[in-house]
C-alpha cells in the first residue's frame, strides 16, 4: 500500500528574496535550454552535443555511461512530438536504462512540459522528503505518487499568500523572463539551502 504523503513548501520571505538574487545565473541556463529546444524543433537533441551539454551542465547529469546519455536523449527525441506524462517516461527510461530515474525523468517532463515540477535532492530535502527506497517493492508506483504530490503541493502553495509573493518577487525581480509560475518555484527552491 501506498504510504499517504503530505508535503508542503515553506519558504520563508527571507529565504525568497535571498533566493531570488541567486536565480540568475540558473535562470540564464534554463531559458537557454528552452530557447534551444524551440530552435531544435524536429531536429535531432540527441546528436547535438551543444544542447546535450547545456542541458546535462543545468540538470547536473554526470558520469552516466554513453549508452544512458543516448537511451535519455532518444526518449527526449521520441518524447518532444507526443504528449507525455511522468508515469510513461519514468517507465520508458527505467527500460532503457533499468534503473528508475525518477529525478531524471522529471528533468525531461518538465523540459517538455514546464507546468510540471522536478525531483531533485535539493527540492526534497526543502520538502523534507525522500525518495522511495530501491528496496521498496512498489518503487514505481512510489515515485509517481511522490512526483503527483510535489505536483498538488506546488499548486497548492503557488495559490498561498507565500506563494504569490514569491511570483510577484520573481517578477519584479526578471520582467523579461517568461516562464511558468512552477519552474518559478523550481528555480527558488533549488537556491533555498
Amino acid at each position: 500500500m501506498e504510504k499517504p504523503f503530505t508535503l508542503t513548501v515553506s519558504l520563508t520571505t527571507p529565504q525568497i528574496d535571498s533566493s531570488l538574487e541567486n536565480v540568475k545565473v540558473g535562470l540564464a541556463k534554463y531559458l537557454n535550454i528552452q530557447k534551444r529546444l524551440n530552435e531544435l524543433t524536429g531536429k535531432p537533441l540527441k546528436d547535438n552535443t551543444e544542447f546535450r551539454k547545456s542541458f546535462n551542465g543545468f540538470y547536473r547529469i554526470r558520469q552516466k555511461p554513453a549508452v544512458w546519455y543516448n537511451a535519455f536523449y532518444e526518449l527526449l527525441d521520441e518524447s518532444r512530438s507526443q504528449s507525455i506524462d511522468f508515469s510513461t517516461i519514468l517507465r520508458s527510461l527505467h527500460k532503457a536504462t533499468n534503473r528508475y530515474e525518477a529525478s531524471f525523468a522529471s528533468k525531461l517532463v518538465a523540459t517538455l512540459n514546464p507546468q510540471m515540477p522536478v525531483i531533485d535532492s535539493i527540492v526534497l530535502k526543502n520538502l523534507n522528503t525522500k525518495l522511495p527506497y530501491q528496496s521498496d517493492p512498489n518503487r514505481f508506483d512510489s515515485i509517481c505518487s511522490l512526483h503527483a504530490e510535489i505536483s498538488r503541493c506546488y499548486t497548492q502553495y503557488l495559490q498561498s499568500e507565500q506563494g504569490r509573493y514569491l511570483v510577484s518577487q520573481f517578477k519584479k525581480t526578471y520582467p523579461a523572463a517568461d516562464i511558468t509560475e512552477v519552474k518559478m518555484l523550481d528555480l527558488v527552491l533549488w537556491q533555498a539551502r
